[in-house]
């Protein structure tokens, strides 16, 4: 991918698919659809409400599409619009 046109896209298919294949326990995560899933068996490796945030779809490679998720995910956080945290 990151030698072909792919990369445009930021390669972000093939990082999650070589990523979940070299796990040691097995897959994670799933595909569904255009989104992700957790595997069966696996909830118990991630946070209550996790599930939600994997079965996201990533945001539209533009600043704007970024800006608009980072502010939907703030949101999610409980991080009211223009607040910083660290």
């Amino acid at each position: 991918c990151t030698g072909g046109a792919g990369r445009a896209a930021g390669c972000a298919d093939e990082f999650l698919a070589m990523r979940e294949c070299n796990r040691a326990g097995g897959r994670e995560l799933l595909r569904e659809g255009d989104a992700y899933g957790l595997a069966p068996g696996k909830a118990g490796l991630f946070a209550p409400g996790a599930a939600g945030l994997a079965s996201s779809t990533p945001p539209a490679r533009t600043l704007k599409g970024m800006a608009d998720f980072g502010e939907e995910y703030a949101k999610v956080l409980g991080i009211a619009p223009g607040e910083v945290r660290f």
